[in-house]
This record gives structure tokens, sequence and C-alpha cells, in this order.
């Protein structure tokens, strides 16, 4: 009884297994058609993505030249006040020496005639 159990489900596979792999051969083809049409898709999307960065590569390139201006505005800008601030301490008894005689002379015009008898 198992017997011919086994020899009729061998008989059913012999006659299913062709229509099966038939099937999925079906399946199998479907599956490669969408996939070929999605690479096709992203070729194309790819292709307009390329243009598109393409396009802005010059953008990108007058932003660069722009920092690198700025920079070296900032740099040039930093030189100036530190060749300023080195300058006002190397010669800071100068100044204050000049300063002090401009006070003295801005003083000495501006007192009257009468503050000046006062003062004596």
């Amino acid at each position: 009884m198992l017997e011919t159990l086994l020899i009729s489900l061998n008989e059913v596979c012999i006659l299913l297994l062709p229509i099966l792999g038939a099937i999925v051969l079906g399946y199998l083809i479907l599956i490669l058609r969408k996939v070929s049409l999605a690479l096709t898709k992203a070729e194309s999307v790819l292709t307009n993505v390329d243009g598109k960065i393409n396009q802005l590569d010059a953008p990108l390139h007058t932003m660069t030249t722009l920092a690198h201006t700025v920079d070296d505005v900032h740099a040039a800008s930093v030189r100036g006040v530190n060749k300023a601030i080195n300058f006002l301490v190397k010669h800071m008894s100068t100044i204050t020496a000049w300063l002090k005689e401009l006070l003295e002379e801005y003083n000495q015009s501006n007192t009257t005639p009468e503050e000046s008898k006062g003062e004596e």
C-alpha cells in the first residue's frame, strides 16, 4: 500500500515538475524584464542628474573663488592690524610724548588772559 502511494506520487511529480518549471521560468522572465526596465529608467535618471551636476560646476567654481578671496581679504586685514599694533607698542613712548605736547599746546592756546592773570 505504501509502495503504491509512492509510485503514484512519483508519476504525479513526473507530470507536474515540467509544468511547475515552466511557471517558475515565466515568473523569472517577468522579474528580469522589470529589472531591465528599472535599470533603463535608472540610466536615464543618472544621465539627467549628471547633466544637472555639470550645470552646477560653474557656480561652485565661482563660490570657491569668492571664498578664497574672502580668506585673502581676512588675512590681509589681520596682518594690517597686527602691524599697526606692533608699531604702536614699539613707538609708545614717542606717541605718548607727542600727545602730551599736543595737549599742552591745546591747553595753552585755550586759556584766556583772565585765567592766566588769576593763576599768577
